[in-house]
């Protein structure tokens, strides 16, 4: 199956399951299942995207009714992920428990602060807990999750970003000396993450809002821009500025946003999330934003190559003749938007004009990789 075909199957499932967790969100009733649409499809589509709790919960019965071999494998690994979200708060605190003994400040990164803002805590399903250590304190963190009985993953590590450990039969710990790999464009900005921390209530540090909300934007933008994200990034920026919307310091945010290049991107985001979080779901979009759509669809939580490859389907590919999706789709991979070249050609936030520079760069070095008998694929 070409690229038309995937997006093709991905694109309904993703459509219906946007109604769906907006539903769960608004406590109403979401529509009949499209015709053609299983509703293993769009178990799939959930598991893809890390939300099949929130999506099982407005649809459970019908699901019983209609598919009964699917509502038992999903409501199966809604059970499991509902274990490991207790196992993970058990751990949580035994985590906080001896680092605070020990004098270093712990806080705690992303969802553990984004659960509470879903109906339910553990319908934002977490892969990992994730903490901010201060640098000179990796060592001695370390050996804390080693007394825990944790072990360090070496080929998981990256040195200079984060530590990762595991303690069978389930359970990761990422432990960052900083918020973002000193690579990403945001990294200079939000390098002065201890000057926003405020106390969790319980003993540890939290982001504050304004910061937190900021490392929501940069952390999936780092995604989108390399390897793409899901649906749960959409849905997790949607629901913190709908919580925090009032006193927030939104300017300061702003500024923020622009000092790392990120303006734009989160206005995209947040009108995307308002169309598909809304009480009143918009599906699907046209033109730009069914791009983004696509994109997202594709990628899935920890995202994929094919979020590339649905960056250049048209969107409308569906109504137009398949020379014409196949001429677009050749054009857009070959001339990718300056939004992505930046990330390998950083110059070009500063220097726009070069991007045609850039494109044949990229041209040339794709040309040398295909013809080394040492590339990889």
């Amino acid at each position: 199956m070409d690229q038309f075909g995937i997006m093709a199957d991905l694109l309904p499932a993703g459509d219906y399951l946007i109604l769906l967790l907006s539903a769960a969100l608004h406590e109403t009733d979401p529509p009949d299942l499209p015709p053609g649409l299983t509703w293993r499809q769009v178990y799939h589509m959930a598991r893809r995207h890390s939300v099949e709790q929130l999506a099982f919960y407005r649809i459970k019965d019908r699901v019983a009714r209609e598919d009964p071999d699917t509502c038992r494998e999903w409501e199966r690994q809604c059970m499991q992920y509902l274990v490991l979200s207790l196992t993970q708060e058990t751990e949580h605190q035994a985590i906080s428990a001896r680092f605070r003994e020990a004098g270093i400040p712990l806080v705690s990164l992303k969802g553990a602060q984004l659960a509470e803002l879903y109906p339910q805590g553990s319908f934002r399903q977490m892969a990992d807990l994730d903490y901010l250590i201060p640098p000179e304190a990796r060592q001695l963190g370390a050996n804390l999750m080693e007394a825990l009985g944790y072990q360090d993953s070496p080929e998981e590590d990256q040195a200079d970003f984060h530590a990762v450990y595991h303690k069978p039969p389930y359970m990761t710990v990422e432990l960052h000396p900083w918020l973002v790999p000193p690579w990403d464009p945001g990294a200079r900005y939000l390098g002065g993450a201890w000057d926003h921390t405020v106390p969790d209530g319980a003993g540890g540090f939290r982001l504050s809002r304004e910061f937190s909300y900021l490392f929501l934007v940069a952390h999936m933008a780092k995604h989108f821009f390399m390897v793409g994200c899901g649906i749960r990034s959409v849905l997790d920026i949607y629901l913190a500025r709908t919580a925090w919307e009032d006193g927030m310091d939104w300017g300061g945010v702003e500024s923020g946003l622009r000092q790392m290049g990120l303006l734009s991107f989160a206005r995209q985001v947040e009108a995307l999330g308002r169309d598909w979080f809304g009480p009143h779901p918009v599906v699907p979009h046209r033109s730009r934003a069914r791009i983004m759509e696509q994109e997202i669809y594709a990628a899935g939580t920890h995202g994929s190559k094919l979020a590339r490859i649905a960056h250049a389907v048209p969107p409308d590919f569906q109504r137009r003749p398949m020379l014409w999706n196949r001429t677009v789709f050749a054009w857009r991979r070959l001339f990718i938007g300056r939004a992505y070249m930046v990330r390998d050609y950083p110059g070009l936030e500063q220097y726009p004009v070069l991007l045609p520079v850039c494109w044949l760069r990229r041209l040339f070095r794709q040309l040398v990789r295909r013809r080394s008998p040492f590339h990889e694929t």
